[in-house]
Formats: C-alpha cells, sequence, structure tokens
C-alpha cells in the first residue's frame, strides 16, 4: 500500500517584529488549514499542521525535507496553505516582466516560490503531490512550465485590491522583511537548488491556487474564498469528488462567490498529463469518471 503524507499550514498572523510592525493578522487561515486536515485524513492521510508561530521557515523546510526522504514511487503528499502571499525583488533574474517572485508569507520569513519549485524537484520519480494555496500571487507560486508571461505590473495592480480582507501582503512589509532577511535568503536558496526543468521534474505536481498571480485571495470569518468554494464543491460530493483534478478546479471557479477572484490550475512533472484526469487524492492510476 503507497504512504500518504499531508501538511497544512495556517497562519492567522506573522512576526510583526520581522515585517516591519506589520502582524497580517486574518481570521480564517487556522480554520482553513483544519478543514484540509480533516480531509486528508478522511481519505487516508497521515497529517500534519503548522499554524501561526509553528509555521517557521525552518520548521515548513524540515517537513518538506523528511517527507521527500520517505516518498517513493506511487507515493501522495498533499500540501495546503492558506495565510498571505507576498513578492519579494527576484534576485536570480528569472522574472523577466516584473522582477518580483511571489511567496509564502511565514511566521518568520517568506518561502519564495524558487525554493518550493526546488523542494519539489527533490521528491522521487512517480511521488504525486498535490497543492492548495489559498492566498495571493498564487498561480505560480509553485513555478509554471515554462514561466508563463506575465500579463501586467502586478505591483500595481494588486494596490488597488488592497483591504482588511485581503490575504495580499502590503509590499512595503514584505521587501521590510526581505530586506532585513537577506543573509537568510541567501541561504534558503542553497537548501533546494531546482534540480530539473519543470516538464522533466521527477515527481508529478498538480497545483490549485486560490488565484491569478495578478489577483488577491479574500479572507472570510469562517475560511477563505477559496477554501469556502472548494469546501461546497467537496461536501456537495459527498467528501468523494469523482471527477477529475481539471473539473475540481473549474467546479471551485464557479462556486467561489467573489468573481475578482479565479481560481487556477498547472501542472508539471513526470507523467503529470496522467495525474490530471484521476480523481482527487485516488490511487494510483485511478481514472476520474467521465
Amino acid at each position: 500500500m503507497s504512504t500518504r503524507k499531508s501538511l497544512h499550514i495556517g497562519l492567522n498572523r506573522v512576526d510583526p517584529d520581522q515585517y516591519g510592525g506589520w502582524d497580517g493578522a486574518l481570521s480564517g487561515c487556522i480554520n482553513d488549514a483544519d478543514a484540509m486536515k480533516a480531509i486528508a485524513e478522511s481519505r487516508g492521510f497521515t497529517a500534519e499542521q503548522l499554524i501561526d508561530e509553528q509555521a517557521t521557515i525552518g520548521a515548513v523546510r524540515d517537513k518538506l525535507n523528511e517527507y521527500a526522504a520517505e516518498l517513493q514511487d506511487g507515493d501522495f503528499f498533499f500540501l495546503t496553505y492558506s495565510g498571505h502571499g507576498g513578492q519579494v525583488p527576484d534576485v536570480n533574474g528569472d522574472e523577466d516582466k516584473d522582477h518580483y517572485d511571489e511567496t509564502w508569507c511565514l511566521y518568520d520569513t517568506e518561502l519564495i516560490d524558487d525554493s518550493l519549485y526546488g523542494a519539489l524537484c527533490a521528491f522521487a520519480k512517480g511521488v504525486r503531490i498535490f497543492i492548495m494555496s489559498d492566498s495571493c500571487h498564487s498561480e505560480t507560486v509553485s513555478r509554471a512550465p515554462g514561466r508563463m508571461g506575465r500579463r501586467e505590473d502586478r505591483r500595481a495592480y494588486v494596490d488597488k485590491q488592497a483591504g482588511p480582507k485581503s490575504k495580499r501582503a502590503p509590499i512595503e512589509f514584505t521587501e521590510a522583511e526581505f530586506n532585513k532577511n537577506e543573509a537568510r535568503y541567501a541561504e534558503q536558496r542553497t537548501w533546494w537548488p531546482p534540480k530539473a526543468a519543470p516538464g522533466n521534474s521527477p515527481a508529478k505536481v498538480v497545483l490549485i491556487s486560490g488565484c491569478k498571480d495578478e489577483q488577491t485571495s479574500m479572507d472570510g470569518p469562517g475560511n477563505g474564498a477559496f477554501t469556502y468554494a472548494f469546501l461546497k464543491v467537496w461536501e456537495a460530493n459527498g467528501g468523494d469528488y469523482p471527477k477529475s483534478y481539471e473539473d475540481l478546479q473549474l467546479d471551485v471557479l464557479a462556486a467561489i462567490e467573489d468573481s475578482d477572484q479565479e481560481p487556477q490550475i498547472f501542472s508539471y512533472g513526470i507523467g503529470v498529463k496522467e495525474m490530471v484526469k484521476e480523481k482527487p487524492f485516488s490511487a494510483e492510476s485511478q481514472v476520474a469518471a467521465v
């Protein structure tokens, strides 16, 4: 029997001492992590959580390394994040349109998209990885095949969408954190240097994101808007969604209440075309209903 592991990260706040005095207060992110953990356990995963001050860069690094060392061909890793999405200056030149990397705002610093991509490249061939990111700028937070072209300067666009329910981390605070911790970012980039181009990544990676890169995901008193839409779809199907990952993205998109927030899907890795046709959380090669 295959091994099934999951990690659920939720942050209703970050450390203001690291983020220029900003605590990033949100309401629904820990609830999101709780809901995703419950779903994972219902599907046979051994599930763990990192919430608020537990969700440090070191703790996330250690868990990703632990799972990458353990999981083998045919095993499954389910990863969810709910919290602020941020942007920090791109230092390796792969963001040629707006010169910013997407991030997950962890408690003490930010996990950049290049690092998450490198961590996923460390998983063995044949491991299936499903990620759900209820955060802003999340369309390519684990990197996309060929680095999808930017439609516009997101920095100018997303500033119009700030507000108390937005999961957009204000750029002045993410840049303050970046500038304070430049040495830590340099160290972070040594942990997981990418070992392959996205199409040749050993593991199969499917991400369903809360929104497009240039959009913001919204928080709510109970759950984030993206997580709430997913839960509606999941519960409407009795906790056993019968269609594919591609269909799941479309159904969540139809269920979301904020028309300015459009969940996206992308995938990469050796054999991932077969995975996106499977039932979410299914056994290997269990094809979804047509």
